[in-house]
């Protein structure tokens, strides 16, 4: 007489072999031997999902991704339900719960959709408010830092330079001590 193992079950008395085994379905898992009902199979929690049949371990229930959050019911099924932020916000953890864990980019910042950080804006643009999702060029120049939060940190270089030119700088550095470097 063969029990049943983990992630299947058997309601069928009399039962001797494993081939009438019931997988658990979709979005369940159990490690329970010997499972008597579907009701040992629990539901993956809440932003986690398990897209495979007759899991044996809550470790199949797969997080949701960091720039993804999870909407549904327990027991999700498939990796559709998490949710991409919207571009312009981001999210930095596994297995969120909700569209509120979206935060917005600060200013000077930026995101794509389903973002798990923000990027600086780079020299010659500027983001201006919370949440942008792309950054603009200076109208007359380059900005003075990457990361500009508005257009007044855009510095005007003169007519040479065309809007969102790149610029070159250097710096030298000048009695540089390494000698605590291993």
């Amino acid at each position: 007489c063969e029990t049943c193992g983990a992630g299947t079950w058997n309601n069928l008395s009399g039962a001797n072999d494993s081939a009438s085994c019931q997988s658990c379905s979709l979005g369940r898992w159990s490690d329970t031997l010997a499972a008597a009902s579907e009701t040992s199979c629990r539901l993956c929690t809440q932003g986690r999902f398990n897209d495979l049949k007759g899991a044996s371990s809550e470790d199949a229930c797969r997080p949701c991704t960091p720039g993804r959050w999870w909407q549904g019911d327990l027991g999700a099924s498939a990796s559709t339900a998490c949710q991409p932020c919207p571009a312009g916000r981001y999210q930095p953890a596994f297995a969120q719960v909700g569209a509120s864990h979206c935060l917005p980019c600060a200013p000077g910042n930026f995101s794509a959709t389903a973002a798990a950080g923000c990027k600086q804006c780079p020299l010659g643009r500027y983001a201006a408010a919370l949440g942008e999702s792309s950054c603009r060029f200076c109208e007359d120049g380059w900005s003075r830092v990457p990361g500009a939060i508005s257009a007044a940190m855009c510095k005007h270089c003169g007519a040479e330079c065309a809007a969102g030119a790149n610029v070159t700088i250097m710096l030298e550095i000048e009695d540089l001590d390494c000698s605590n470097l291993t």
